[in-house]
């Protein structure tokens, strides 16, 4: 009997979808090309499957720009999170920790790229809404220095660190959207409202 001719598609399109894997492709499309100049054509190119394959894993351009933000979210929790622990008393933590953090979101290119490809309503709903990626993000980020703080006796006793994780998320999104505020404006309005509102002692300016 002979044998079957192969289909002449690649190996990878026969397979089950990888969405990690057509996640890291997107990635090195927006990288290479541009987020406006990256399309489904591409990312199926570089991710060895076929353009289907990626619309049933995502079926919306908007679902895979989300996927690559999440992934930018998990990488640089990665990177702020011992940061973040690191510093000897909370106080720090918001006014360093804050800026740290501004700082490397605004420095990911493929983020700021994915997210401003997204509609100004799915980019709301995307950072601000409950049980977005940026609830986790926060929570990778913060939960370690919220408990090292906690136990040092740092924290005013009515806050839950829900509502605190609320409060540093909003403020951290409107100090990362005024990009004409220097480091040292950040840290004297960190100073002036947030750390009062959430470290016991410390009295407004």
């Amino acid at each position: 009997m002979p044998l079957k001719k192969n289909s002449g598609k690649p190996l990878l399109t026969q397979r089950k979808a990888d969405p990690a894997r057509i996640v890291a492709a997107a990635i090195a499309c927006i990288e290479k090309y541009g987020a406006k100049h990256t399309g489904v054509a591409e990312i199926a190119a570089a991710a060895q499957v076929g353009r289907q394959t990626v619309y049933r894993v995502f079926p919306t351009r908007k679902l895979l720009l989300e996927a690559v933000l999440t992934e930018r979210l998990r990488l640089m929790a990665q990177k702020l999170r011992p940061v973040i622990a690191g510093y000897d008393s909370f106080e720090d933590a918001v006014v360093n920790g804050s800026i740290k953090s501004v700082a490397t979101s605004r420095g990911d290119e493929i983020f700021v790229a994915a997210l401003n490809e997204i509609d100004h309503a799915g980019a709301e709903r995307y950072l601000v809404s409950p049980g977005s990626p940026m609830d986790d993000f926060m929570s990778l980020v913060w939960s370690e220095a919220l408990t090292s703080a906690r136990a040092r006796g740092e924290l005013r006793a009515n806050l839950k660190d829900l509502d605190i994780l609320n409060w540093l998320r909003a403020v951290l999104l409107i100090v990362t959207i005024r990009e004409d505020l220097k480091p040292r404006e950040v840290a004297a309005l960190l100073k002036a409202f947030v750390v009062p509102s959430l470290v016991t002692g410390i009295p407004a300016p």
